[in-house]
């Protein structure tokens, strides 16, 4: 039996004002059968205009090119993370987790198998004897049970297809054949009914073609599709959502015997990371962790097949907080029964057959097999009790009698980008400004307790109080010129408020109480 620390590329900053000066890369070599021999460790100092590389010596032989491939890697996901402009989550009609199943090109099923959920994609969708959305809980609930960038063909002369409880939103045209529609059809090109049902309304910028009396509602030709859906939006969001997990650092300890993996997670993000070997011959996968865990396996390579993995979790771990993400892999080929979700926004996924409960993220998909709802809770990740954090320390009162009260709304998500920094029942009228930093600490300061501490104390613009008190500010972490701009996903951070009051005895200063927010892609 062999134990292990995955490890990934990470990057530790270290500041000297707001500047990052210094990149720390953790590498694993590659090694034999699933689980890899050594950890190389690099560390880039970046001085003035210039770049200085160190080495410790690694734990087993390198080739030589395996640190500046390692260290490439590195730097690009770290500029992938830096340059992509967050997809505004916070503007999707719903959230990502609600798609059941999503393709950022096509789907394509030629016979046979159901999505139990909702579906999206960016491109055509392209299915016979097939099911959609039989689970009339599963979704959004918002009356369409297909969301579709391109042309959509549903059923076929040898095989029908149903659309259950909802209906479809369709760029372009939408043929239908020997199949139901249990909702209203709303397209950006031609309607072709040629056999089957529709149970509502049809609204096409083209034109029907078909009987009219299979159609419940009205038949509207000639207007122009308003999609309630950016997919495009959405794809990007979960493109951003795989490679914000691939560059967070492993931190789980795992063992390996005999194909299978054993783990013990803690409260929070818990990642490990693997080749492709591995995905290719473990059987089963024993973890043990407190509900609010949250694991991303990262399975690094360009090629994967694997086949059914039994999925055991105790101590009130869930099946729904765990996730294989692949975001390097270009082709998948899928069998058997699986109970994860699968994050693959670059891949073709040919799922030959089988079942997979939760959600399933694909650059391309066709075959053969079911998907099943189970939605994954780490797209937006806010964990039970902690969202977006956890209120500590304690405030004294100032002149209004009352003592100020941390309050921030939002998420933990560094892709969501929207959490606000909310302080309550401060004078009215006054300066105020939030800091944050690395630590936590409890001493007198001012008319108040300092609840913030570390190697630097990080202040955010100041604003005012208001006629009500309140104390607001967006914590932008795209603004490259805002302290805020140093945080990462799986990161902590502590936040605190601090404001006048003249009407307080000197120093004329008070804080509120403090927050932590463990931030998460």
């Amino acid at each position: 039996m062999a134990s292990r620390r995955s490890s990934v590329p990470s990057i530790e900053a270290r500041s000297e004002g707001r500047t990052r000066v210094e990149i720390v890369l953790n590498r694993p070599l590659r090694g034999k059968g699933p689980a890899r021999e050594g950890i190389q460790a690099s560390r880039i100092v970046y001085l003035h205009d210039r770049v200085h590389s160190s080495s410790r010596s690694p734990l087993s032989p390198a080739r030589p090119h395996q640190e500046s491939t390692a260290l490439i890697r590195t730097l690009f996901l770290s500029l992938v993370l830096a340059g992509l402009p967050p997809a505004a989550a916070q503007d999707l009609p719903f959230s990502p987790e609600e798609f059941n199943v999503f393709s950022c090109h096509d789907i394509r099923y030629p016979g046979g198998s159901d999505i139990e959920g909702v579906a999206g994609c960016v491109r055509d969708f392209d299915v016979n004897s097939f099911s959609l959305h039989s689970n009339p809980s599963a979704g959004p609930q918002t009356g369409v049970s297909l969301y579709c960038g391109g042309a959509a063909r549903v059923g076929s002369p040898s095989g029908g297809a149903a659309i259950h409880h909802g209906g479809v939103e369709i760029h372009g045209d939408f043929c239908l054949t020997s199949a139901q529609v249990d909702g209203n059809v709303r397209g950006g090109g031609d309607a072709i009914l040629t056999s089957g049902t529709i149970s509502g309304g049809v609204t096409v910028a083209g034109v029907f073609s078909g009987n009219p009396d299979d159609v419940g509602g009205d038949i509207q030709e000639g207007v122009p599709l308003a999609p309630t859906a950016n997919l495009a939006q959405y794809a990007q969001l979960y493109r951003q959502t795989s490679a914000a997990y691939a560059a967070v650092q492993p931190n789980v300890d795992w063992t390996w015997m005999y194909g299978r993996l054993t783990a013990q997670l803690v409260s929070g993000l818990n990642v490990i990371e693997v080749g492709q070997a591995w995905i290719e011959e473990v059987e089963a996968v024993d973890l043990t962790g407190p509900a609010d865990a949250l694991l991303v396996i990262n399975v690094l390579g360009l090629l994967s097949e694997f086949d059914s993995i039994t999925w055991t979790v105790a101590g009130g771990l869930e099946r729904s907080c765990l996730a294989l993400n692949f975001p390097e892999a270009q082709k998948i080929n899928l069998r058997g029964g699986n109970h994860v979700t699968l994050l693959a926004p670059y891949a073709r996924i040919t799922f030959v057959e089988g079942l997979l409960t939760g959600n399933l993220i694909a650059g391309d998909l066709r075959g053969l097999g079911q998907v099943d709802e189970d939605p994954w809770r780490g797209f937006l990740l806010c964990l039970p009790g902690a969202c977006p954090g956890v209120s500590y320390c304690s405030s004294l009162a100032n002149s209004t009698g009352l003592a100020a009260r941390m309050d921030p709304t939002g998420t933990n998500s560094t892709i969501a980008n929207d959490l606000d920094l909310v302080a309550r029942d401060l004078p009215t009228g006054q300066f105020g400004l939030f800091f944050f930093g690395a630590e936590q600490t409890s001493v007198p300061f001012g008319n108040g307790l300092l609840c913030v501490d570390g190697t630097e104390l990080l202040r955010l613009r100041i604003g005012s109080t208001g006629v009500d008190g309140v104390l607001t500010l967006p914590l932008d972490l795209s603004d490259p010129g805002a302290a805020s701009a140093i945080i990462d996903p799986a990161e902590t951070w502590y936040f605190q408020a601090w404001y006048r009051d003249p009407q307080g005895p000197a120093p004329h200063f008070n804080t509120s109480d403090a927050y932590t927010v463990t931030f998460a892609p």
